[in-house]
């Protein structure tokens, strides 16, 4: 915490103007934040591989049972509640657009 405050007290103090503080610290928030958004990014692709890994023979059949568990049950009851305002939808599924 201490190494915090000191490293933002430094850089108010190094700083030209507010306004470059503010532009500095905002660079720095876009920056932070797309690196964290490509690493989630990767993390939500490699799942799977780390499952794998976990165990070989179960690590497949933990995957496969997820699928066929989220195709036959959660999928249709996510759709209805993430969609149910989008227009075009008729009775007993969405729409083919």
């Amino acid at each position: 915490m201490w190494l915090e405050i000191r490293t933002l007290f430094d850089e108010i103090v190094g700083a030209d103007s507010v306004s470059g503080f503010v532009t500095e610290q905002l660079f720095e928030f876009i920056i932070r934040f797309s690196i964290q958004s490509i690493g989630n990014t990767v993390q939500a692709l490699l799942w799977p591989v780390m499952v794998i890994q976990w165990s070989p023979q179960m690590g497949w059949i933990v995957l496969i049972a997820m699928y066929f568990v989220f195709s036959r049950l959660l999928k249709a009851p996510l759709e209805r509640w993430l969609f149910r305002d989008e227009p075009g939808e008729e009775e007993g599924g969405r729409s083919a657009e």
